[in-house]
């Protein structure tokens, strides 16, 4: 979510930099909508790259401190449930 945030504000301040060089008359209002566009594709492939590298770390981290996944307690979840039916079935004909 702060990613968001920051690339929020991130791309207000662009615009409000490429409307400030056309005011100045330094680009031209087309050169500023095809500079913003640019600065707002590689802003958010800067983004995407870093919510790669955090996800891919706290994969890292969790993986090497040994800690129980929700795919992991998903599939212990469904053993036991498995295991419970057998037994109350076992249990039932005895």
């Amino acid at each position: 979510m702060a990613g968001i945030g920051l690339f929020t504000q991130g791309s207000k301040e662009m615009k409000k930099l490429v409307d400030d060089l056309i005011k100045r008359g330094e680009i031209s209002s087309r050169e500023g909508e095809k500079l913003l566009k640019d600065l707002l594709k590689k802003g958010e492939e800067a983004r995407k790259e870093f919510s790669e590298k955090l996800h891919r770390g706290a994969e890292n981290v969790l993986g090497s401190a040994d800690i129980a996944t929700k795919e992991d307690i998903e599939k212990l979840t469904k053993r036991v449930a498995a295991l419970e039916k057998k037994l109350k079935t076992t249990s039932k004909s005895k």
